[in-house]
């Protein structure tokens, strides 16, 4: 799931230069197993 303040994305990233990075990939499962997750621990 994407976080603009802690994600890999928003960090100086140390890749080789022709790596290609797509971001979007299944995003909203897996946002919805982290918020299931984090749900099931409060």
């Amino acid at each position: 799931a994407r976080d603009e303040h802690r994600g890999f994305i928003n960090k100086h990233l140390s890749l080789h230069s022709k790596t290609e990075v797509i971001t979007g990939i299944m995003e909203n499962e897996c946002s919805t197993i982290v918020k299931e997750f984090f749900k099931s621990k409060r």
